[in-house]
């Protein structure tokens, strides 16, 4: 039990932790000021605690048929950021282009999930395909609502909480749809050398992406609530 409680909380994943923790805080202390979208984010970052919890429990007991989870939890994922820009954007059109999207993506994963349950050789291919989906979907919206945030407010552009909320998802999935074609070439080259460079890029990436919607949060909590043209 020692050498499982060591790999599963090593000296990154307390302080991705402790992040997470930080975040969910705040989102409560936001959703009770008022801010109701931000309920949604907390339960974003609940959930990812648990999901980063049995992941790491089920990869120290060399569990090897837990795969179909990522599928799983990216169809969450991409629901739970769409459903907050959802409830952000003041475009109809794209609102409702989104909501297409969720429910086609879930259904993409949904499939993806059964197929990795009960394939034994394309399970990476298909788990990197369909967040590499997410990745791009993600980035349409998010890019969408970065450049419709009201910019005739007499406050810094750097204090409105979704300019970090979108920098954050802006910067995080552009580094993992880089990654995962990086990944692979490294794979071929040398795969412990591979699984070390991904380790050093998505950490810091997972890091920037919780910190910058945190202090997306803050900002809710310092100032008015702002609005999305």
């Amino acid at each position: 039990m020692p050498d499982l409680l060591k790999t599963m909380f090593d000296a990154f994943h307390c302080v991705y932790y402790a992040i997470l923790l930080c975040a969910s805080v705040l989102s409560y202390l936001s959703y009770k000021k008022g801010n109701h979208k931000y309920l949604i984010l907390l339960i974003l970052f609940v959930t990812t605690i648990l999901f980063e919890l049995l992941t790491s429990f089920l990869s120290a007991k060399h569990n090897q048929k837990h795969e179909y989870i990522f599928t799983m939890f990216n169809a969450f994922e991409y629901d739970v950021l769409t459903v907050y820009y959802i409830k952000t954007s003041n475009n109809a059109l794209m609102r409702k282009l989104a909501k297409l999207s969720a429910v086609l993506f879930t259904l993409n994963s949904l499939v993806f999930t059964i197929l990795v349950m009960y394939s034994l050789k394309e399970n990476g291919k298909l788990i990197v395909l369909n967040i590499q989906i997410e990745v791009m979907l993600l980035l349409i919206i998010y890019t969408h609502l970065l450049f419709n945030i009201d910019d005739d407010l007499a406050t810094p552009i750097y204090k409105h909480h979704d300019f970090w909320t979108s920098i954050g998802v802006l910067v995080f999935y552009s580094g993992i749809f880089w990654l995962l074609g990086l990944y692979p070439i490294l794979s071929n080259i040398n795969q412990e050398t591979a699984y070390a460079a991904y380790g050093s890029i998505m950490n810091p990436l997972n890091v920037f992406l919780y910190v910058s919607i945190s202090v997306g949060i803050i900002c809710t909590l310092w100032k008015k609530e702002y609005t999305a043209r």
